[in-house]
């Protein structure tokens, strides 16, 4: 499973930082920005795409919009699942015209749908674990083989520790090879 880290408070050490940067997909690798999209601000969003275009691989297809938005093409969308019926019919009709990735809502407030149906739905499919803020919803990512899943700092410890950033780096190093253990673990059982 691939890790993402958004748009953070040590974002510049991290792209800088070889180490991290080759074990995680880094902003503006991973596009995300959660204000502009809870705004509905797409119109800013979308410009925002277009002009980190060249250096981002992933980002996420604005939430609840189910129909074709003028984005660049050569980026993976992760696509949110929040209505599943409704956002699964747009999920497999959009996929014709980008590259799509499934996207697992980890807070249930914004999802009609337990975790088996969306495997069900999108067995044959990529899947990204959007929001993983506890050890149990990384665990759960693990096993359930999602392709991608993108880290919250929330994660690595309390707020007070992440003002230091050998403490990030550290703890980063050791999230990513817990989650290498998982999957051996997994792909043995």
């Amino acid at each position: 499973m691939r890790l993402a880290v958004g748009n953070t408070y040590f974002q510049k050490k991290f792209v800088n930082d070889a180490e991290i940067s080759s074990l995680y997909i880094v902003y503006p690798r991973f596009f995300d920005n959660k204000k502009k999209l809870i705004k509905r601000d797409y119109k800013s969003y979308i410009y925002d795409v277009w002009r980190l275009r060249n250096v981002t691989e992933y980002a996420i297809y604005p939430d609840y919009v189910r129909e074709e938005l003028p984005l660049p093409q050569n980026i993976k969308y992760i696509y949110v699942i929040h209505e599943l019926e409704k956002d699964s019919d747009a999920f497999f009709r959009l996929r014709e015209k980008f590259k799509l990735i499934g996207g697992y809502a980890s807070d249930e407030r914004y999802r009609d749908y337990s975790l088996l149906e969306f495997l069900r739905t999108f067995r044959d499919t990529e899947k990204w674990y959007l929001g993983i803020s506890t050890k149990w919803e990384l665990k759960e990512a693990v096993l359930n083989r999602f392709n991608y899943g993108d880290i919250t700092t929330m994660l690595l410890g309390s707020f007070k520790d992440l003002r230091d950033y050998n403490y990030v780096k550290r703890k980063m190093i050791e999230l990513y090879h817990a989650v290498q253990g998982l999957e051996k673990q997994t792909v043995l059982f």
